[in-house]
């Protein structure tokens, strides 16, 4: 299967294309293909092997879309020390109810707490559970859940969900925001490989669409390198 969602309204088939580029160099350093449907993660792990042999020194920033924060080289990179700079993910609007960011989630003592005062412990990659009498009982249980009586709020706690706070707080300042957006720079690198690639896929099968991505990225490569030579 190679058909892939980019949103409810958006579908495309064929395949992905990932680059890993430098930004003060403005240099392609890795190239990876995937089937449409695959999550945009296992771009970045493919590439993790090209980027271990090129790079002589480990990697400081990861500047990456928030798709690849999840990557288990994201993971990896992280414990090493490594800094990375991505947006949230969003909090999704919840019918009119209540959201997450409703919700005071207190990290350190592991506790959630909801507007209505009810605190619940909480656990990292798990759901929290209100208590189903104490959410019957409450006033504000019309505008927090549709559950029935039997049933309490719930709450998703993110496997991650320290880094995305951390995230979170970059947006909330200038520096910060600068600092995300820093990664756009992949984006013009994506499109201009675009434009040598071509809109669709000329070969069948990973392999050899991966042998064209390279290709096309290594005349990329020349021509910055050309440019800053004639300048």
């Amino acid at each position: 299967m190679r058909h892939g969602r980019k949103s409810k309204s958006r579908i495309f088939s064929g395949y992905k294309s990932h680059l890993a580029s430098d930004l003060d160099r403005k240099l392609v350093l890795a190239c990876a293909v995937t089937r449409a449907n695959r999550p945009e993660g296992e771009g970045l792990d493919a590439m993790k092997t090209d980027l271990s042999r090129i790079l002589p020194h480990s990697i400081d920033e990861l500047h990456v879309d928030r798709a690849y924060v999840g990557a288990e080289y994201s993971r990896h990179l992280l414990r090493g020390g490594a800094a990375l700079i991505s947006k949230a993910r969003g909090i999704a609007a919840n019918d009119g109810y209540f959201n997450k960011s409703d919700f005071t989630i207190d990290l350190r003592a592991r506790i959630a707490t909801c507007p209505a005062g009810q605190s619940v412990p909480i656990a990292l990659g798990e759901v929290a559970r209100f208590k189903p009498e104490a959410c019957a009982a409450c006033p504000l249980r019309v505008i927090c859940t549709s559950a029935t009586a039997s049933h309490g709020r719930t709450l998703s706690i993110a496997a991650d969900e320290p880094l995305q706070r951390r995230l979170r707080k970059l947006s909330n300042f200038r520096p910060g925001r600068a600092w995300q957006r820093e990664r756009v720079a992949i984006e013009h690198r994506l499109a201009h490989h675009a434009q040598k690639q071509g809109r669709f896929a000329r070969y069948r099968g990973l392999r050899k669409n991966l042998l064209d991505s390279r290709r096309r990225a290594a005349i990329l490569n020349l021509e910055v390198l050309h440019a800053r030579q004639t300048a």
